[in-house]
């Protein structure tokens, strides 16, 4: 035993250089979307904007069609850009318009990464009860759910529609009412599940720790109001949408200063002001984190990767437009679980690997062989014998069913395995 340890500095070392002139093989990354480079004069109010919507239809590994628009492949289920490197500088804040398919992204990049200002994957706040806007789910980051909606009362219909669960593998359900008494919904899960009141019910766990396949974070459940302002648009709580999904991975150097975030978000309250203090009732339940990838060379870094579920705080209450101070009251009860964390390198030294600041502290790889994209699948192909879309859009508005049937009862559900053992459970929510 003590031989052997006498030759660990060694093989440190031999492992050291190794990493630094080695560059790492990303599968795909041919440097088709060129470089994206996003400075302060290329931002608008300090947001860069990607639109994952004009990303052309084609095999993930295909070169891009138009250069800095990506490629959509709906067997993988995911936007994949090819970039030579990337640089966003500090100041600048990149965001993400969905695709309609809601895939996750993917960066290849055949060069460095150098993050110092901040990359954005987060979902929608849940709407509160005073919102004046037209009634719609939370939107979720790329590759995440969105939250339920809130309960509300059509004008033109006379119908009332009573707050919906959250969308994806651990959304949570929506609240009930009893003898018109209020309660509030569940926080949706991911790696860990969201908290919950009496007669809430939160969603499920899911995924892993390798992130193969890559989702994000799942939506929490919109809320009822009962007896309260006669069922009016204004009678609900909209759940908080998931968090996004994304894989950065770079032959090079992955260097994050700022900040990478894929945070679900809060769900929608109701607000009360007395004459001492203000007091938010969290009513709708909070969506749940999303996922992060990187694989690179090598990680370094002092930057931090944020995918936990937020509620509020009094400087966000103020930028939503309330007038709340530090005497204020928060009644925190509907958070959504955490997401997940990854890093695949062979030399890490983000935060000098002291994660013990984040919230969610990453699992770690090597980068010795790059894998992306999961082997295992299942494909649903007919309800009840009417066939079902292969690339089904996600819809927000409207009738959003893939199909639809006049009566009530069971349905066959038929579906395909590929590489998935004949023994295993598959579970249909």
């Amino acid at each position: 035993m003590k031989r052997r340890s006498r030759c660990l500095p060694l093989v440190a070392a031999c492992l050291l250089a190794h990493c630094v002139c080695a560059a790492l093989e990303i599968p795909g990354a041919d440097g088709s979307d060129g470089a994206l480079r996003v400075t302060k004069e290329s931002c608008v109010e300090g947001v860069y904007t990607i639109d994952l919507g004009q990303a052309a239809t084609r095999l993930w590994d295909s070169t891009s069609p138009r250069s800095g628009k990506g490629v959509y492949d709906p067997e993988k289920w995911a936007v994949v850009f090819k970039y030579t490197s990337v640089q966003i500088d500090e100041g600048c804040t990149v965001k993400f318009v969905n695709h309609p398919s809601n895939p996750p992204v993917y960066w290849l990049v055949s060069g460095d990464v150098v993050i110092r200002g901040e990359l954005n994957l987060d979902g929608e706040r849940g709407r509160d009860k005073d919102d004046l806007a037209p009634t719609r789910c939370a939107q979720h980051g790329p590759g995440g759910f969105a939250g339920g909606l809130s309960q509300t009362y059509d004008s033109d219909t006379g119908y009332t529609y009573y707050g919906g669960g959250g969308y994806g593998p651990g959304g949570s359900v929506t609240s009930v009412y009893i003898n018109s008494n209020v309660f509030t919904s569940s926080g949706a899960s991911h790696a860990t599940l969201g908290s919950y009141n009496k007669y809430g019910k939160v969603g499920a766990l899911y995924g892993d720790e390798t992130l193969i396949p890559l989702v994000g974070g799942s939506g929490g459940a919109g809320s009822n109001h009962a007896g309260y302002d006669n069922f009016s648009m204004a009678g609900g709580s909209g759940g908080g949408a998931g968090g996004g999904a994304i894989c950065i991975a770079a032959s090079g150097t992955v260097t994050l200063e700022g900040l990478i975030s894929a945070r679900g978000n809060r769900g929608g309250i109701r607000f009360s002001k007395s004459s001492l203090t203000s007091r938010a009732y969290f009513r709708g339940g909070c969506g749940s984190g999303g996922a992060v990838r990187l694989v690179a060379e090598a990680i370094q870094g002092s930057g931090c990767v944020d995918v936990c579920s937020f509620g509020v705080t009094v400087e966000s209450m103020q930028q939503d437009g309330y007038d709340f101070d530090e005497n204020d009251v928060f009644e925190d009860r509907c958070l959504g679980g955490a997401g997940r964390v990854r890093l695949d390198s062979n030399h890490i030294t983000l935060c000098n690997r002291n994660f013990s600041g984040w919230n969610v502290e990453p699992s770690l790889g090597n980068g010795d062989q790059v894998v992306l994209w999961a082997d295992a699948k299942i494909m649903m192909l007919t309800l009840g014998g009417a066939a079902l879309p292969a690339d089904p859009t996600y819809r927000q508005s409207g009738l959003n069913e893939c199909v639809s049937f006049a009566t009530a009862g069971e349905r066959e559900l038929v579906f395909r395995t590929e590489n998935i053992p004949t023994d295993a459970n598959v579970v249909v929510k």
